[in-house]
């Protein structure tokens, strides 16, 4: 009688344990699949936003930056453009800021995730964040490729920021592709590459350690939050 009740009493806290739960720490967050197009959207939808808002300043910056510019500060900049020209000249570049930036962006978003898949394969199988090291050439690539395609809009951008400061030349409009046609029309289609190398030269650079900075950042608080919730839930 000593012996079944014995074996009844084990069954009965063998029936009633249940398998240890892996803290949240132990468990790796689940990954969606990386979706380049999803990205590029994502990236074209805050230039939008982004634009809208930096435009103005981007004009101010460009008249104060060229060789000869009469103004004798931005404040002096902004009051001279909206007494002589309107308020419209401080968005007059924005349709080919818009042009040149949604296209960069989607092409450097969709770029740095499709080249994180092909330098490192094997970490997004896993589920894994890729290196470090192919994270700052995935970046240095997207933003190389990204510089490279729109310099011809970042060309017209300029052009027409810089309108009437420092060149006779007069454009008449803030359409993109008028400006680019008379461009290539009066100085040859190699004016549309103007400052190519440089620009592709700032961007691999600068979208490298932008990355890096990124994933790095993002990676260390997840571990954080990692950490907390396991602590939280072990106490």
């Amino acid at each position: 009688m000593g012996g079944g009740g014995r074996a009844g009493r084990r069954e009965a806290r063998a029936r009633g344990r249940r398998p240890r739960r892996a803290a949240p720490s132990d468990r790796p967050a689940p990954r969606p699949p990386t979706q380049p197009a999803a990205t590029a959207a994502a990236g074209a939808a805050a230039t939008v936003a982004s634009d809208l808002l930096m435009t103005p300043a981007d004009v101010v910056k460009q008249r104060l930056q060229v060789a000869g510019s009469p103004y004798r500060g931005a404040a002096d900049c902004v009051r001279r453009v909206l007494a002589d020209e309107g308020p419209a000249a401080l968005y007059r570049s924005l349709r080919t800021t818009l042009v040149m930036n949604v296209p960069f962006t989607a092409i450097h978003f969709a770029g740095y995730e499709s080249a994180k898949l092909f330098l490192a394969p094997g970490a997004a199988a896993r589920g894994a964040d890729p290196p470090l090291a192919a994270q700052l050439a995935a970046g240095a690539v997207a933003g190389g490729a990204a510089a490279a395609a729109t310099t011809p809009l970042d060309v017209v951008k300029t052009r027409l920021q810089l309108e009437g400061v420092g060149s006779a030349a007069r454009y008449g409009s803030g359409a993109v592709l008028p400006t680019l046609a008379r461009i290539a029309r009066d100085e040859g289609p190699a004016a549309l590459l103007a400052g190519l190398a440089p620009r592709v030269m700032f961007h691999v650079p600068a979208a490298a350690v932008c990355w890096g900075t990124y994933e790095t950042c993002k990676r260390a608080f997840r571990e954080e939050f990692r950490e907390e919730s396991g602590g939280g839930g072990r106490g």
